[in-house]
């Protein structure tokens, strides 16, 4: 089985030395791949309220996202080596 982890690319966490340091520990610790998420839209009228939040507001943590392509190749420029992908939302 192959497993992988998720770059720090939402939210107040996504910084550069993060990323640098989630994807420098899952290659020491032997994960297979580091993954991101993309978000396309942000809904400014949502019609249906998001179920993960008591209120059913988007947490406004999704409003900062780093580019996942963006992300990746600057993990991959400072020759790490790990398989890659994207995940939507």
């Amino acid at each position: 089985m192959k497993v992988g982890i998720t770059l720090p690319n939402l939210g107040p966490q996504a910084t550069r030395d993060n990323l640098l340091q989630t994807a420098t520990r899952a290659e020491k610790e032997g994960f297979d791949s580091v993954w991101t998420i993309t978000r396309i839209l942000w809904p400014l009228k949502p019609q249906t309220p998001y179920g993960l939040t008591p209120d059913g507001s988007l947490p406004t943590e999704y409003q900062t996202l780093l580019d996942p392509l963006d992300v990746l190749t600057y993990v991959t420029a400072n020759y790490i080596i790990l398989s890659f992908c994207i995940s939507t939302a």
